[in-house]
């Protein structure tokens, strides 16, 4: 499954924000990706694709991401 897809469906879940973001991390560590921890953001990067997993608003617990 592509980077882009694998945090789609995440999103689409509409998990909380720690829990999104711990399912990313370790769907990217397994299949070989890296996770770096950027303070206000996480990026992952898989098979030459990049994101940065993010909560925007401390109110709304939710997963987003960009890639």
């Amino acid at each position: 499954m592509t980077l882009d897809k694998m945090l789609a469906e995440i999103g689409n879940k509409r998990m909380p924000f720690k829990a999104g973001l711990a399912v990313a991390c370790q769907c990217v560590s397994d299949s070989g990706g890296e996770v770096f921890d950027e303070g206000e953001s996480v990026k992952l990067t898989l098979k030459g694709v990049e994101a940065h997993c993010f909560q925007p608003y401390q109110d709304i617990d939710l997963f987003y991401y960009e890639c």
